[in-house]
């Protein structure tokens, strides 16, 4: 007041500096608030979902003071930056950690980039396992788990590399960022906790690490390229005199529905009477015929062959041929078992039907005596027993001889189990037995008309026909058979004029029937023998692309293998092998089996083709 200073002046610089005073206490608070609240939360758990930027914690959980105390704590500044913090082993806020210590170049650091490779060819991905560090080529699709792990194995600091394990590097989340399919690189975002200050300050920072996608042929596709890349080959035939494989085709339809063994082939070769299946080696040829030994009655024979040996190594290169002989009997067969042959079941010394070939051929009288047990009717024929007696196991008639026959009456031997009086069997579900033994008198389809002559026989049809309906059937008094029925027959058995053997619906269309007789034949360009051959070379062609087609190989994603493909299984025979599936439960379940519980529905769906066709043509 003596100076000449205002007293309002001076009242005036009081206010201000008490306003001032308060606002840098209520920031304080507010800061310290903050900082003690991120404290308790980090002191109750440590995982790093609550870490996800970067943070700054006291490196000992232990040295954390008690909430009653951490409102108390006084507030340092940055030594960087000044901002107020509260007091860590570095003394820095998280901004400047961060500046100072970044996480990203710890995990993109590597001796030769960070990279992976993939076979072009298969699209398997190289992979280092075990403890002797083989490598090995493992299947992943993009953005899988399985693609996940095997690249954040490749990243040196987060396993033991000597960057990580400095900074004691822990890995806490990871995914993918979305790349182009073909741009060759694979990218993660990683979310990792480090220690800095020696181990006294944890950093949590997410980071987004590139993988640069490198191409090596594996050495499984580089087998393919050699002379002779295999080790087994699988010869699978069916020798039949009329030259009808329905085996065969068999085959075709549960390899077309099992990619687990048609991954197995490194290609497949058409032969005269089967295909011949050529795998890596012995093993696999081995496991896949027995697998089909399941579905049709095989006998398995393995014989090797020494192309090359060395002496000095104590190595030898070994060509490994597994031949799978086929049963020669195909549904619909009428057989004899020779009774000269010796005892071959119920049958023996009488005609039996195959009835169905899976693996076992199943066989039924063909003659039963009107009132026989119906158990005994039936018999299981197996592979070995067919092999031992194969000279006496004589095919009378094909099924390519039945003739066409219209039912007239029938009367059932015995009295109708289950369902009303006029019941027919309509399937497993229909309350009625498939067969039972009648007595039924039908007249060729042809003879309508022409003459009225009828035959009598007893059938196991009596549960499926009635009066009125067409059925197919063996006329054995116009078929000429080389046979001697007084040293193959009992002498209890009586040969039937006729023996029916399946109902059948519609006209049955004649072999070449829609063919175009009149259509115009022109003259090869090429001479006789050129063209000749060059016809021959594309039947073979058609035959291998029919026949893949058939089984599976190279169908697209989604569509069903085998079906709706010009040349592929006989309609007739696909059916029949989809009511057998449909009928035989067991049967059913070892076919889904195949491909290890993925997909139940394979029997009744295609499975879809692997990825890359292993077939080399």
């Amino acid at each position: 007041l003596q100076s000449g200073v205002p007293l309002f002046l001076f009242l005036l610089i009081g206010y201000y500096i008490g306003h001032r005073s308060s606002g840098e206490g209520k920031q304080t608070k507010e800061i310290m608030s903050s900082q003690s609240n991120l404290l308790d939360a980090l002191a109750e758990d440590d995982d790093t979902s609550v870490v996800l930027g970067l943070r700054t914690v006291p490196g000992d959980p232990s040295s954390l003071p008690s909430p009653g105390t951490q409102k108390q704590l006084p507030l340092i500044a940055c030594c960087l930056c000044a901002l107020p913090i509260v007091p860590n082993a570095a003394n820095q806020c998280g901004s400047c950690l961060a500046s100072q210590f970044d996480l990203a170049a710890v995990l993109r650091n590597s001796p030769e980039g960070l990279h992976i490779t993939q076979c072009k060819r298969c699209l398997r991905y190289e992979r280092v396992s075990g403890t002797d560090r083989a490598v090995r080529y493992q299947r992943c699709d993009l953005e899988s788990p399985e693609l996940l792990a095997l690249c954040l194995k490749k990243i040196p600091a987060l396993n033991g590399g000597a960057a990580g394990s400095a900074l004691n590097v822990r890995l806490r989340d990871a995914g993918f960022v979305w790349t182009e399919p073909h741009s060759k690189r694979i990218k993660l975002k990683v979310s990792v906790t480090a220690d800095v200050v020696d181990g006294k300050v944890s950093v949590a920072q997410r980071v987004v690490v590139e993988f640069v996608v490198r191409t090596r042929q594996c050495p499984d596709c580089n087998k393919e390229f050699r002379k002779d890349p295999w080790g087994a080959v699988m010869q699978l035939r069916q020798r039949r005199i009329d030259g009808d494989c329905a085996g065969v085709r068999t085959v075709e339809t549960v390899l077309a529905r099992s990619s687990k063994l048609r991954e197995k082939m490194l290609s497949v070769d058409v032969a005269r009477s089967g295909f011949d299946f050529y795998f890596p080696g012995q093993s696999e040829a081995q496991a896949t015929a027995t697998a089909l030994a399941r579905f049709v009655p095989l006998r398995i024979r393995t014989s090797r062959r020494l192309v090359s040996a060395d002496p000095k190594n104590n190595t030898a290169n070994v060509k490994v041929t597994v031949v799978a002989d086929m049963v020669p009997l195909i549904r619909h067969d009428l057989i004899v078992l020779e009774r000269a042959g010796g005892s071959a079941g119920r049958l023996t010394g009488r005609l039996a039907l195959v009835e169905r070939v899976t693996g076992t051929a199943r066989l039924i009288d063909a003659s039963p005596p009107r009132g026989a047990p119906f158990a005994s009717l039936f018999d299981e024929l197996t592979a070995d027993r067919y092999w031992k007696r194969e000279k006496h196991v004589r095919v009378l008639l094909e099924p390519r001889r039945m003739v066409r026959f219209v039912v007239l009456d029938l009367e059932l031997c015995q009295q109708r189990t289950g369902g009303g009086e006029d019941a027919v069997y309509q399937g497993p579900n229909s309350g009625v037995e498939k067969y039972a033994l009648a007595d039924v008198e039908v007249a060729r389809e042809a003879d309508f008309g022409v003459n009225d002559e009828s035959f009598r026989c007893v059938t196991h049809l009596g549960h499926l026909l009635q009066i009125g309906d067409n059925v197919l059937g063996y006329d054995l008094t116009a078929a000429t058979m080389e046979w001697d029925p007084k040293r193959c027959l009992n002498s209890t058995v009586i040969i039937p004029d006729v023996v029916l053997v399946t109902k059948v619906k519609g006209k049955i269309e004649e072999d070449g029937a829609g063919a175009d007789d009149g259509a115009k034949v022109t003259r090869p360009a090429l001479s006789k023998k050129a063209a000749r051959r060059k016809k021959r070379g594309a039947k073979k062609t058609e035959k291998i692309e029919s026949g893949l087609a058939r089984m599976g190989f190279g169908a697209p994603e989604g569509e069903d293998a085998g079906h709706g493909k010009p040349g592929g299984v006989d309609g007739g025979e696909e059916a029949d092998f989809e009511r057998e599936l449909q009928e035989a439960e067991e049967l059913l379940d070892a076919l889904t089996a195949k491909d290890g519980g993925k997909g139940s529905t394979d029997a009744k769906k295609g499975s879809p083709a692997p990825s890359t066709d292993p077939v080399g043509t």
